[in-house]
């Protein structure tokens, strides 16, 4: 697998922040235009991030009515839940220790998306079976 090494220039973001807001845009499917205007992406960075997410499982391209669409695979969508808990952790923490003060992991896309289901929160059980089969994984 080819590592790929994605570098912002003066962005104010985070490879981390970038690739939750690619896979907040692709959760329902999405065009790869419509992600470089969203994500304020040129072509270049936009495909290294694709090839990147692609190689890490995180996105799928697929075909859908002669169009290729991005979409969210499963790990894509725990990757962006486990980026949102940890989001909530610090902004938790911070507000704890500095009533005013408010401090991001993931700045461009905190106040743009939304919950995984807007109705409720993914339970801890959905993710028991994955932790029980990457510790079964990491016993063998």
């Amino acid at each position: 697998m080819a590592n790929i090494n994605v570098q912002l220039r003066n962005s104010g973001r985070d490879r981390i922040a970038i690739v939750a807001e690619i896979l907040e845009m692709a959760r329902q499917g999405v065009l790869k235009t419509n992600i470089m205007y969203k994500a304020g992406l040129n072509s270049n960075m936009l495909n290294r991030y694709l090839a990147l997410m692609i190689n890490a499982k995180l996105l799928d391209k697929v075909l859908l009515k002669d169009r290729v669409v991005y979409k969210a695979t499963h790990k894509g969508t725990e990757f962006l839940y486990h980026c949102y808990e940890i989001e909530r952790l610090l902004e938790t923490e911070n507000l704890a220790n500095k009533p005013n003060g408010r401090t991001q992991l993931l700045p461009s896309i905190i106040e743009r998306v939304t919950p995984l289901n807007a109705h409720e929160e993914p339970k801890n059980e959905e993710l028991e079976p994955i932790i029980r089969e990457r510790q079964m994984n990491n016993i063998s």
